[in-house]
């Protein structure tokens, strides 16, 4: 059965004898537990089925005890630093990452230039538009790390991002962004594709933003409201603890 390629790209970090294509394949697999057609909303599984052909079901991501150990270690404490800053993560495992985090970047810019004691912390790769120039003492980049650092990193942070391009690859992506932040008790803003609408109620435990507008207000919010951003971490930790 061939794979459909997609932009060319291939499964990173695996070993060359296990690379390939990767796209929407004719079949994707997904957990019968999950809600509706093998957990994906009507919409998308259309969506995707008109885009590639073939029945569609989708694996649901599922939380590895291995995983979320060193994250229910950390719990959240180390984001409660003494320096008074106010830190947006964003982890990019790859180049493709860079069209994604457009969603988020204009207004991600604006906060930033409207509040000096914002930090967006970057893991990983990331290419920023050339309006971040203007707040580059207000960017912490940090390389590719462990996965326990890489929790520890983002344990020390307020809330989390997982934009997502409005296209039909991104409707099979699954939500383990949105996983690690709850498992972290760091709250998140997530692009409304299908894994993130499925578990996050807006406002509650996560916000999904979709447009520069609901970005800004997003980011807003959470910069400017500590209880709120409290708040809707631990109900987004109750909420992957008791689904996942």
């Amino acid at each position: 059965m061939p794979l459909q390629h997609h932009h060319g790209t291939e499964a990173f970090g695996q070993p060359p004898h296990r690379r390939f294509p990767v796209g929407l394949h004719d079949v994707c697999l997904r957990s019968e537990q999950a809600r509706g057609f093998g957990g994906m909303r009507r919409q998308d599984q259309l969506r995707i089925q008109r885009g590639f052909g073939g029945q569609c079901l989708l694996m649901r991501q599922q939380i590895q005890r291995v995983r979320i150990q060193p994250q229910r270690r950390i719990g959240g404490r180390l984001k409660n630093q003494e320096d008074g800053l106010i830190r947006i993560i964003y982890g990019s495992g790859t180049k493709t990452h860079n069209i994604d985090f457009l969603e988020a970047a204009p207004a991600l810019a604006a906060v930033l230039k409207e509040n000096p004691n914002v930090r967006f912390r970057i893991i990983g790769y990331l290419e920023l538009p050339e309006y971040f120039d203007g707040v580059k003492n207000q960017i912490e980049r940090i390389p590719f790390c462990h996965y326990t650092e890489y929790l520890t990193y983002l344990s020390e942070c307020d809330s989390s991002i997982a934009p997502l391009e409005n296209f039909v690859f991104n409707y099979a992506k699954s939500n383990i962004k949105y996983l690690e932040a709850s498992i972290a008790k760091v709250a998140s803003v997530c692009s409304p594709r299908a894994a993130f609408a499925d578990v996050i109620t807006n406002g509650e435990n996560g916000f999904l933003a979709d447009g520069e507008q609901q970005w800004y207000v997003a980011f807003d919010t959470l910069v400017k409201n500590s209880k709120l951003r409290e708040d809707m971490a631990q109900a987004a930790y109750r909420t992957v603890t008791d689904t996942y």
